[in-house]
């Protein structure tokens, strides 16, 4: 199993509840829908760097009027290529999430960024946050 198949089945497995809020979304194939701004994101604050094991992590962010549900992308460094974001190298899992929070089990001990977008209730995506970063350093 290729390094990235790998990160992703654990990603997949390791968040069955989120998952479990609806399915994969596809920015690619929905309707891009404007909302007033791409949702804001809350916490963990930017560049935050994490010691917990294991590597549970929440994301959060505000409501965006309109949204029925958001996207989620989580993206690690050096997974899938050394030196290289998965994002650079191939097409992130995304996951459909009901209300204003994500949580996860991050793969290793390296950095993470994560962003977020809404969706509407016929499935048309709005703008992309930017990413956030985090790491975790065991």
């Amino acid at each position: 199993m290729s390094a990235r198949l790998a990160w992703c089945a654990i990603l997949t497995v390791l968040t069955l509840a989120a998952c479990a809020s609806g399915p994969e979304t596809s920015p690619s194939n929905s309707t891009t829908v404007v909302f007033p701004a791409a949702p804001q994101q809350s916490s963990p604050a930017d560049g935050s760097v994490f010691s917990n094991v294991p590597r549970v992590t929440t994301v959060t962010w505000k409501a965006v009027s309109g949204a029925a549900a958001y996207g989620v992308e989580i993206d690690c460094f050096h997974c899938c290529q050394v030196n290289r974001w998965c994002s650079d190298v191939q097409a992130n899992p995304t996951f459909r999430v009901d209300g204003t929070s994500y949580t996860f089990t991050f793969f290793g001990a390296q950095s993470g960024r994560w962003r977020v977008w809404a969706i509407d209730a016929s499935g048309g995506v709005g703008t992309k946050s930017g990413w956030w970063t985090f790491s975790y350093v065991q």
